[in-house]
């Protein structure tokens, strides 16, 4: 398995765009071969900062995602409005301990 995290801070400006974007990009990638989850969360404390969090059986489920025509839509529409870089983090586990 492997996580994909992302974090972004948003323009104010650009949220309404931002959130239209997240919401196309949802469904189908939920419906993708490999996809174990995809879930996005708003900050409580940080206002337009968001966090992107995905697992994907494979690496290569995640790269064919990257390729899909939804994500690159998704890619472009972010980039039109972060405030600054995205941080995105790939992380294989050696081990998941469910907790409850």
């Amino acid at each position: 398995m492997i996580l994909v995290i992302t974090r972004a801070r948003i323009r104010a400006e650009q949220r309404e765009i931002f959130l239209s974007a997240i919401e196309a990009v949802l469904a189908p990638t939920r419906l993708e071969a490999g996809n174990m989850g995809y879930d996005i969360c708003e900050s409580l404390t940080e206002p337009n900062y968001f966090v992107l969090m995905e697992r994907w059986k494979s690496h290569g489920d995640s790269r064919a995602h990257l390729q899909s025509d939804h994500a690159q839509a998704f890619l472009r529409a972010m980039a039109q409005c972060v405030a600054d870089m995205p941080r995105i983090e790939a992380i294989t586990p050696a081990k998941i301990e469910m907790l409850s």
